[in-house]
């Protein structure tokens, strides 16, 4: 299964029906034919049979329509469809990375255009990965982080014009070193860096893309694991 997000909607790409997400209802199932989206209102969540030679009309379609009142697209293709070949062939790659920020009890967020997000941006030509996501935070927050561990990644499709892109991009779990010299990157519009408590991340769920959200309840749940593995002893191995 790949998953990406489109007009930030989670899209699911699917070769095997028993990855289908189990316990969850479909509010829309149908073998996709093309212009079938354009002909009734979207909403909730949505399954499609899609053979493999109708793959690029439906992104097409999706990149064009209005997806406000969807919730999720499951995308069934056939089992001897190559998911990663069918993505090389329609999008151009571009990679960016991005930190989740600790200090104490707290994560770093910013405010731009309406939503909280996280720092994030572009790896230039000759950084790696882990040197983009920390410069990128001391640009966009004025907070000097140091990377602690890879820890997950995301997908992201957008239109340029008549081009289609995927942004791949690699998240760090990263410990403040100084914030003393905080502030929005006014060139970039942010217009808020703040610390969220990790309590209070939740009521930010409501204001912030899809992709931030799943991020940062996988981080949730990965701190909930690190807990429960700290309190098993040695004699319960």
């Amino acid at each position: 299964m790949r998953l990406f997000f489109l007009h930030n909607v989670p899209i699911h790409m699917i070769t095997n029906p028993t990855l289908l997400e189990l316990g969850k209802t479909y509010d829309w199932v149908t073998a996709y034919q093309p212009g079938l989206l354009a002909s009734r209102p979207l909403m909730g969540n949505l399954l499609l049979d899609v053979l493999t030679g109708q793959w690029k009309q439906l992104l097409n379609e999706m990149s064009q329509l209005p997806l406000n009142k969807v919730t999720s697209i499951s995308i069934l293709l056939p089992g001897t469809a190559d998911i990663d070949l069918l993505l090389q062939q329609y999008f151009k790659p571009t990679q960016s990375a991005g930190g989740i920020v600790i200090q104490e009890k707290s994560v770093l967020m910013i405010y731009r255009s309406h939503m909280w997000d996280l720092p994030k941006g572009k790896i230039e030509i000759g950084e790696t990965p882990a040197i983009a996501a920390t410069r990128e935070v001391q640009e966009e927050c004025g907070v000097q982080a140091l990377v602690k561990e890879a820890f997950y990644t995301t997908w992201h499709a957008f239109q340029i014009s008549q081009t289609h892109f995927l942004k791949e991009t690699t998240w760090y779990i990263m410990d403040c070193i100084d914030d003393s010299h905080m502030a929005p990157q006014q060139e970039e519009a942010i217009e808020q860096v703040i610390w969220v408590p990790l309590a209070q991340l939740p009521r930010m769920f409501k204001n912030t893309y899809a992709s931030i959200q799943l991020l940062l309840q996988a981080y949730q749940n990965y701190l909930i694991c690190k807990k429960k593995q700290g309190e098993w002893s040695p004699k319960d191995r």
